[in-house]
């Protein structure tokens, strides 16, 4: 089946009014016209399944909210609709694709969802590294308010953590509420958030409320809302249902997986991408579409959905990407973010791979999903080397058994399926790295994507050094995170629409000069390093591409690598004047160990300047590019998580205003009160 485009935008939808001209907006003018229960009615009869994961019935959610099913807290707060755009599933990009072409639409389908059930708030919650998404939604509800679209609405922006766990529905309710992200037992329409107005002031910080997240008693719960809580993709199919209706929606798909999936390919093919499928579209075939197919003369020989189902071998590609196909096979469909791998990669280190970034993801709140977590990848790491110890599989399997017990989320059970998948379906190669006939196998990178840019994947190389206790760092404290962080509020910064907001949205999305978000009280965003280090990130990035672009004759061409080159001495005199004096004084030696690495982002970088003046034909420019384009990730995903847990919120903002300023200067000399004391 060809790809389709029905919520995945052809080109970007850059205003509200290239929106309108679409037809956008009528979803939720027809919707505005019927009774709540009618449009939940469309949306059952639909079919809608959640676009997240689980893929549990959209209008059975919604129906279940709007009713107050739950006696705990039905008589509390009016509902509260909560758009998860917290996207960190590794191999899925599919949520940040449709935030950055089209906003409005998923914003559209969120405000649907509020009327529908009588919220009057509208929570995007998104994670703190997700710049540019943020930037588009901030413009996109200024322009919404404005036009008179929100109503008595108030829609907001929470952004929160980069954890794996921020994802899931509860634990990204615990961030907003200024807690970390540890899931609940109880679910959104038992348990919902408190006063949102005051969540991002309040609890993080204040630490006098020390309820447990599982409490699922009455106490407490009178001023708590229920939540509905829906995936970015699941909110860009509402208004079209509206307008349309439900059997158009089910006239692409299955019977029980109707409509389309936005799928992310990425691992072991020529390309990674993101394109849209109607549900039921062969495996296969969309990993030829969007990936091109193996590289080179290699074999491509399983793909996997993210971190979350069992391993697909390349004899089952024929399946159906739907919930009722992949189930089938023993599999799932996910996030449908899918991660190939070819006879390269040997997959038992790649199962180690999905093995330690579950094992280090898990909160410990459940103790065997961390224990036998960790033992798991420990064996498969052993395995993957050539080292194990006789039994190794056995053992394995025996952790397998008891994974899962007492767990309140899902990460155990994703962990029981990838591994047991290995163990069933690559009995040869465990065995043979058991009896050491097999070599040891170098390691494999499992992390979620960064960004993808002319279809190369980016993933977050700061994972292979996240330790278990949620640190990077040399060792780990031997404590896990539910038991150190239990207490300690996390850092979570909301935006709202002020009088305005859209001039100021507007600069800020174009990156002009002195433009700032403001919080929920008016009050300025400070510039801060993520920000600035994302920043920079995709300025090189556009302006790399600018230099690689067709039919530029020789000046042309000449003048965009000098505009790139001087983007990225200009970069590197920031991180080197402004940046690391701040990492050296505030973490010891750690600071030193990790300034040292800037050699080899400057290394990258004049590789790559020199590559560009030389041949621009080069074929090396891809993997230089790719080079510079991952040294610049790690810097961001190590300086960042460092410097916070070194400095206070003042000297944050002294770093992150001392890097706006040099920046702007064009040179990367900071002023003379930027640098710390030396």
């Amino acid at each position: 089946m060809a790809p389709i485009n029905r919520v995945l935008d052809p080109q970007p939808v850059e205003t509200l009014a290239a929106h309108v001209q679409l037809g956008g907006g009528s979803g939720l003018d027809a919707a505005r016209q019927l009774e709540g229960v009618d449009v939940i009615g469309e949306i059952e009869a639909s079919g809608l399944r959640g676009r997240g994961g689980a893929g549990f019935p959209t209008g059975t959610k919604w129906r279940s909210i709007a009713a107050g099913t739950s006696a705990d807290t039905g008589e509390g707060r009016a509902p509260v609709v909560v758009v998860n755009a917290a996207e960190g599933e590794p191999g899925s990009f599919k949520d940040r694709t449709l935030l950055r072409t089209n906003p409005y639409r998923v914003l559209e389908g969120a405000l649907i969802a509020a009327d529908a059930i009588g919220a009057t708030e509208v929570i995007v919650a998104l994670k703190q590294a997700f710049l540019r998404e943020h930037r588009r939604l901030a413009l996109a509800i200024a322009e919404m308010a404005d036009a008179g679209w929100l109503r008595d609405a108030d829609v907001r922006i929470v952004t929160g953590p980069g954890d794996y766990l921020f994802g899931e529905e509860t634990a990204l309710l615990e961030v907003i509420e200024g807690r970390q992200p540890f899931p609940r037992i109880a679910p959104p329409y038992r348990r919902g958030i408190a006063d949102p107005a005051v969540a991002d002031v309040q609890d993080a910080t204040d630490t006098s409320d020390t309820s447990d997240a599982s409490d699922t008693s009455d106490t407490g719960l009178a001023d708590s809302g229920l939540v509905l809580a829906n995936n970015v993709e699941t909110l860009a199919n509402v208004p079209d249902i509206v307008v349309r209706g439900a059997e158009w929606f089910r006239s692409v798909g299955t019977a029980d997986s109707p409509g389309t999936i936005v799928c992310t390919v990425s691992g072991d093919s020529r390309r990674a991408g993101v394109r849209e499928f109607p549900m039921g579209t062969p495996l296969g075939e969309i990993i030829e579409t969007i990936g091109g197919g193996a590289v080179d003369d290699n074999r491509i020989v399983a793909a996997v959905s993210g971190v979350s189902n069992a391993i697909v071998p390349a004899d089952l590609f024929g399946t159906p990407a739907s919930h009722e196909g992949m189930e089938s096979i023993g599999s799932g469909l996910g996030a449908a973010g899918f991660i190939v791998v070819d006879d390269r990669t040997d997959i038992v280190a790649f199962a180690h791979a999905i093995s330690r970034f579950l094992a280090v993801e898990s909160c410990g709140q459940c103790e065997p999903c961390k224990s036998d977590g960790l033992a798991v990848a420990t064996e498969l790491d052993a395995v993957r080397r050539s080292s194990a110890r006789p039994g190794a599989e056995e053992r394995l399997r025996d952790r397998l058994t008891t994974i899962v017990d007492g767990a309140r989320c899902t990460l155990a059970e994703q962990h029981r399926a990838v591994v047991t998948s290995v163990l069933d379906h690559a009995s040869d190669a465990v065995g043979g790295h058991v009896d050491a006939s097999l070599p040891d196998a170098a390691a494999v990178l499992v992390a979620p994507i960064v960004d993808i840019v002319d279809g190369l994947a980016t993933l977050d190389s700061a994972q292979a050094d996240k330790l278990p206790d949620w640190s990077y760092g040399a060792s780990d404290s031997g404590s896990w995170p539910a038991a150190h962080l239990g207490d300690t509020p996390v850092a979570v910064r909301l935006w709202s629409r002020t009088p305005g907001a859209v001039d100021t949205a507007r600069r800020v999305a174009d990156g002009a000069d002195g433009a700032e978000l403001t919080d929920a009280d008016d009050r300025p965003i400070p510039v801060d390093v993520a920000g600035q280090l994302e920043l920079a990130h995709h300025e090189l990035v556009d302006a790399l591409l600018a230099t690689k672009a067709p039919r530029l004759d020789e000046g042309a061409r000449g003048r965009r690598v000098e505009r790139f080159a001087n983007l990225l001495d200009a970069h590197m005199e920031v991180t080197t004047q402004v940046l690391l004096p701040w990492v050296r004084r505030a973490a010891g030696d750690a600071g030193e160990e990790l300034a040292a690495r800037a050699d080899d982002l400057d290394r990258a970088a004049q590789n790559l300047v020199a590559a560009l003046r030389s041949s621009p034909a080069d074929p090396q420019l891809h993997d230089l590019a790719r080079d510079l384009h991952a040294a610049i990730i790690d810097e961001e995903r190590r300086i960042v998580p460092l410097l916070e847990n070194h400095l206070d919120d003042g000297s944050l903002t002294d770093v992150g205003r001392a890097m706006h300023e040099a920046r702007l200067q064009g040179t990367g000399s900071p002023r003379a009160a930027s640098a710390p004391d030396q």
